[in-house]
Parts: C-alpha cells; structure tokens; sequence
C-alpha cells in the first residue's frame, strides 16, 4: 500500500507592505548549479549576509489573499463566503472571470458571474488565484529586471496543478498539496528585489538570477512561516531541490513538490511549439519515495498540454 501525503535598483519594500524576519538558524541546501561568475557569488553573498542578520524585508501577505486562504481552509465557509471576499477587490474579481473563461478551464458556456466562476474553479483554485494575484501586485520586479519575474506565477500555477495531479495518481487528497504547489519558488521575486536593491546600479541580470537560484528556497520557506501557513508547506518550499532533506513528517510533501517542479519545468519547455522538447526521465529513487511506477510516470507526462494551458490562463 502506498504510503499517506502528509498534509498539512531599486526601492526598498513600502513599510506597510513589509516587515524583518529573524535570521533562521540553519541554511537552506543550495540548487545545484555551475560556477557562477563572481558577481553573481559576491551578489548572492551579500543578500545571504542580510538574511543572516535578518535585515531582509520580506511581504506581509495581503489581506484579501489571507482571507480568502482562511475561508477556503475553513469547514463553516462556502461558496458564498469566498465570492463576497472575492467581491471586495475589483481587479482580483476580474482576473478570477477571466480564468474561468481561458482555454485552461474550458466551459461549455461563458462563466458570467463570480458565483459561476467559484462553482467552475472550485474553492481550491480560487484560493491559489487569491495568492498569486496579491503577490504579483505586492512583490513587483523592480525596473530593468521585469524579465526574471515573466512567468513566476503561471509556473506556480503549473507546479500546483502537477503537484494535484500526482496526488490523484496516488489516489491521495489533491488539494491537501495544492498550496505547496503553488508556493514552492515564493521566495523567487523577493529575492530578485532584495538582490536588486543590494546589487544598485552593478546589479546584472545574470548576478541578481544567480542569487535567484541559491536563496529562494531559504527565502520562500521564511515567507512561508511568517504567513503562519502548515510547515509542510515551508519544508516543501525549503527542500523541494533537495526533498531527502525535509523532516520525516513533511518528506512526502516535499518529494511531490519536487516531481511537480521537474514535470512543471518540462511541460512549459517552449521547445515543445516545435517537437525539439527533450524527454523526461523517470527518476527511480523519486519514484519509489512516492510509490509510483512506471505507467503512473507516464500518466503524469500524459498531462502536459492541460497543465500549460493552465499555466497561460494564471499569467
């Protein structure tokens, strides 16, 4: 029997936006990567050195996202409960319709009303588009930098439908990983900001990535404690480069985090417009930590063109 899924530059950030976290006590595993070039090392350094001293400012989660994540993880809440907080802010009421009527979420009919759109996404959908409209309004790359920030959420988005997609092949609770999904690379726009701000006018693209890559998954899991979210959500956004790693508890999690984004990675490789997409390898020791064979493997690449549209339908 399968094993169960533990559930579970430029500006500074405006003050009321933004608040200092402690400095945590161990340092995240790093992504594996190549030499970097010394700026990118000394860059990712510095803002290594500021989260230490915990003089890193990270975002407080938006109001509307942290009442929407309440109401959907609420047994007293309803559909009605989540489309009158939707309600309250007109640009997330827009994108929620529109979601509803891109091509990722096909209707047969048009999706009028935000009571049709939460009864066609489901509350759990409706929670993820909650959170990755607050950030990307809240956490905006700074100028010159727009580039590294193209795509972070409808990623997110591709990750959280994967990591449900994994779920339904263990015959596991899909939404119970959901959230860890969509949450795994968190950390990647507030380190580009803070690396921006630290780099100022020699901050390159290539230097501010690189730090990028090495303190997102310390950074995110940080985020993710302060929201006072499951700490399997933090383990997951922590370890997901590295899940052998995670606690005993929350390593389930984290394994399927870390299949989500290696399928996520594949599935929106643009090489697939022309046939030139590499495969993707099954990996036997992810396989086995998750209890998957072969032929599930190969249902999760079945997925690919449904999982990209969703991730169209969040950018």
């Amino acid at each position: 029997m399968r094993p169960g899924l533990n559930s579970g530059a430029c500006e500074p950030f405006p003050q009321e936006m933004s608040q200092a976290v402690a400095a945590p006590s161990l340092a995240a595993p790093r992504r594996p990567s190549l030499a970097p070039p010394p700026a990118g090392a000394l860059l990712t350094a510095l803002v290594e050195a500021r989260l230490r001293e915990g003089a890193l400012e990270i975002p407080v989660l938006p109001a509307v996202a942290s009442q929407v994540l309440a109401a959907c993880h609420s047994e007293q809440s309803d559909a009605r409960t989540v489309t009158g907080l939707v309600e309250r802010d007109q640009a997330l009421a827009a994108h929620v319709l529109r979601v509803a009527n891109s091509a990722g979420y096909a209707a047969a009919a048009a999706i009028t009303s935000l009571q049709q759109a939460v009864g066609r996404l489901g509350l759990g959908t409706v929670c993820d588009l909650a959170l990755t409209a607050s950030l990307a309004r809240s956490v905006r790359p700074p100028k010159g930098f727009e580039p590294l920030a193209a795509g972070l959420w409808g990623r997110a988005a591709a990750a959280s439908a994967y990591a449900k997609e994994i779920a339904r092949v263990r015959r596991r609770n899909a939404e119970s990983v959901a959230l860890a999904g969509l949450l795994h690379d968190v950390g990647m726009p507030v380190v580009l900001r803070a690396a921006a701000a630290v780099g100022g006018p020699s901050a390159t693209r290539d230097s501010v990535e690189h730090a990028m890559h090495e303190l997102h998954g310390e950074v995110g899991a940080r985020l993710v404690r302060e929201w006072k979210l499951p700490e399997g959500v933090a383990q997951a956004a922590l370890h997901h480069h590295a899940p052998a790693l995670a606690s005993d508890d929350d390593a389930e999690l984290a394994w399927t985090v870390h299949l989500a984004d290696r399928l996520t990675g594949w599935a929106l490789d643009p090489r697939h417009d022309t046939d030139a997409a590499p495969p993707l390898d099954a990996d036997p020791v992810e396989l086995a930590a998750l209890g998957l064979y072969d032929d599930d493997f190969e249902r999760l690449l079945g997925a690919r063109a449904r999982v990209a549209q969703i991730a169209r339908s969040f950018t």
